[in-house]
């Protein structure tokens, strides 16, 4: 008796599964044996960390005789404001060396306006501040930040009226030496 037509294409999809199936097998197992990027593995360049001497992808740190670049120095920058509390009037300094040299160079440029009697009212460095105000005169108010947005926004909320205004703002940033 001879199969029908049916019963050999259900033996072939039967051998083609088959097939597939050990396909994927062998897919997985190779699949598995691979190592991450960076582990390292038996004999498998490609699984050996980049900054290893023995890795195909090493490259030294610096060219051979020459030497690793320094770290870098930094300076700290300082600003102040000075402010004559009877008059409103305000100086400032930035970019100083130290507090002392900022609070002197304020007051000088407080009493540039004919004022004598220039107090600092805040020094800061490496930063940003705001000097705030209301329209109608009176107190100044300073606040710092690293960002300064947020001086400004300290300085009006501190300031406490809704016609306070930024009278002034700046920012310092520290100075690489090397």
């Amino acid at each position: 008796m001879q199969p029908s037509h049916q019963t050999q294409w259900n033996e072939w999809l039967v051998i083609i599964r088959l097939a597939l199936a050990f396909i994927m097998l062998v897919t997985v197992g190779s699949a598995i044996a691979q190592c991450a990027p960076g582990v390292p593995s038996a004999g498998n360049p490609g699984c050996i960390p980049p900054n290893q001497a023995n890795s195909p992808y090493f490259q030294p740190p610096t060219a051979p005789g020459m030497a690793p670049a320094p770290e870098p120095i930094w300076e700290d920058r300082w600003g102040a404001i000075a402010v004559d509390a009877s008059t409103g009037t305000f100086g400032a300094s930035k970019d100083k060396l130290n507090k002392r040299d900022a609070n002197d160079a304020a007051i000088k440029d407080c009493q540039s306006e004919g004022d004598r009697g220039c107090e600092v009212l805040i020094s800061y460095y490496s930063q940003c501040v705001a000097l705030a105000q209301a329209s109608t005169g009176g107190l100044l108010f300073a606040e710092t930040s690293p960002r300064l947005e947020n001086a400004k926004t300290h300085a009006l909320a501190e300031c406490g009226k809704d016609s306070c205004s930024v009278m002034y703002t700046d920012c310092i940033s520290a100075q690489r030496m090397n």
